[in-house]
């Protein structure tokens, strides 16, 4: 399964703005915790051991059910239970960060805030995520990141590959909005979006996408770790 939207690269390359926690230090055993807890998702595909393993792990959503896809939400929401008496302290802070948080940030909100209309719309956009056109997006997305990777650019909120991986991010949502709203609709287009900016917000937080608000609060569940394995590969 591939996580709703982008990749690794990006991540890795971004300056982290959250790397020290405010709540205190995050023991290894805390982190051993909290992978424990994360078993489960890893079992169903939410989660692979690497960056690279959850892109490829999360290019198999593209053609799972619906069933699955709430036996998937119903183990998230047992993991973010489990997590909670270490979230705080860890949940921010590498290697928790890179290896569960930018993926579970999608889950949020697919499986929360989201559920209802990512299973009223899951079937469309399984469809629509395998058509050319969409495809088209990630590979330009791909070639585009490095060269922006490239570029010595500056802002006063983020250091030159923060400001590149923000464009990359926001030139591929544009380019798959109208595929997604033509085939599935107005509805399906903002739970992708608004699932994009919660994603995005782990590594890059002043990085806004298109149509959405500073304050959005919502996650992404395919184009994330789809553009992890194009970078990884």
């Amino acid at each position: 399964m591939e996580t709703f939207f982008f990749p690794a690269y990006l991540w890795c390359t971004s300056t982290a703005q959250f790397d020290v926690s405010i709540y205190g230090v995050c023991t290894p055993l805390q982190q051993q915790y909290i992978r424990q807890c994360a078993v489960e998702l890893k079992q169903l595909g939410a989660f692979g051991e690497t960056p690279t393993t959850t892109a490829l792990i999360w290019d198999h959503l593209r053609r799972t059910s619906k069933e699955y896809f709430v036996q998937m939400c119903n183990a998230y929401r047992r993991f973010e239970q489990c997590i909670l008496p270490y979230k705080r302290q860890c949940w921010y802070v590498e290697p928790i960060k890179g290896e569960l948080a930018v993926s579970s940030e999608a889950l949020a909100f697919a499986c929360l805030e989201g559920f209802y209309g990512m299973l009223n719309n899951w079937d469309c956009l399984i469809r629509v995520l395998t058509m050319g056109e969409v495809t088209e997006c990630e590979n330009r997305m791909a070639k585009d990141a490095k060269v922006l990777m490239t570029q010595t650019q500056d802002s006063g909120f983020y250091n030159a590959p923060d400001l590149a991986s923000c464009r990359a991010l926001q030139e591929f949502v544009s380019c798959i909005r109208y595929p997604i709203q033509g085939q599935c609709g107005e509805d399906a287009w903002q739970h992708v979006r608004e699932a994009a900016q919660r994603q995005a917000r782990v590594y890059l937080p002043y990085c806004i996408l298109a149509g959405c608000h500073a304050n959005a609060s919502l996650s992404l569940l395919f184009f994330c770790a789809v553009l992890l394995y194009l970078f990884y590969t």
